[in-house]
């Protein structure tokens, strides 16, 4: 089997040998109180990057770039993510669609702890229809096995929602994921059990060649293999 050859990209992501494989990226959890500093862009967390099959492809910006920035404090992981969008679209009429990505413009939030098989999902549009499950395992991601949650997401829109005669701006928003659905199973939502996360924007639009899918940290075919999240790195106690 032939090797590629490894090769570090700019967010700390490596193609490895056994191929295609990332490095481990880590995704720094912010005090809630901290604020960035008033002159930093909107576009000063983790950025998104287009997930693709290819690796001669891979790491590449979207057309449309997105960013993330997580924090927490005793009750609440608060997930803050801002999307340059120039043509906002929605077509999810209600939370009982369960996939709202292939719908809509949406930001898809995995948590998965190394201490637990289970996997906590959390799906939001630019139109605020949201829902969220708890799933028994990555193998076990059907509906019928998973838990509904009750998370809170704000949405900020700049620009209108399924309007072709104009342009877009972006649209932000703020998950709030109480701490208690986590701690439920005997977790305590610290370093010890190895949080990992992965953060994921599906995007329609016009001025698009087609729908784009970014993700952090990259990944490739499997969306729910935890072994190519991030690790959640908390603040200091």
């Amino acid at each position: 089997m032939k090797q590629i050859l490894a090769s570090v990209i700019t967010m700390g992501a490596i193609i490895c040998t056994s191929g295609a494989e990332l490095a481990r990226q880590e995704i720094q959890i912010h005090p809630a109180n901290t604020k960035c500093h008033e002159n930093c862009s909107p576009l000063c967390g983790n950025l998104l990057r287009v997930k693709v099959e290819w690796v001669h492809e891979f790491n590449r910006l979207p057309k449309e770039k997105a960013a993330f920035r997580c924090s927490m404090d005793k009750e609440n992981f608060y997930v803050d993510t801002y999307l340059v969008d120039k043509d906002i679209i929605c077509d999810a009429q209600s939370p009982a669609v369960q996939k709202l990505y292939n719908v809509s413009d949406s930001i898809q939030i995995i948590l998965k702890s190394d201490k637990h098989t289970a996997v906590w999902e959390f799906n939001v549009t630019a139109k605020g229809i949201h829902n969220a499950f708890l799933y028994p395992g990555p193998g076990a991601l059907l509906p019928e096995l998973s838990e509904k949650l009750a998370v809170k997401h704000e949405v900020k829109v700049d620009g209108t929602i399924n309007d072709n005669r104009d342009t877009d701006r972006s649209w932000r928003v703020r998950t709030t994921i109480p701490l208690s659905i986590l701690r439920r199973h005997g977790l305590n939502f610290c370093s010890s059990e190895n949080w990992t996360m992965l953060v994921l924007r599906n995007n329609y639009g016009r001025h698009l060649s087609g729908r784009e899918l970014s993700t952090f940290p990259q990944t490739l075919r499997e969306t729910y293999d935890s072994t190519r999240f991030g690790i959640l790195v908390f603040p200091s106690e």
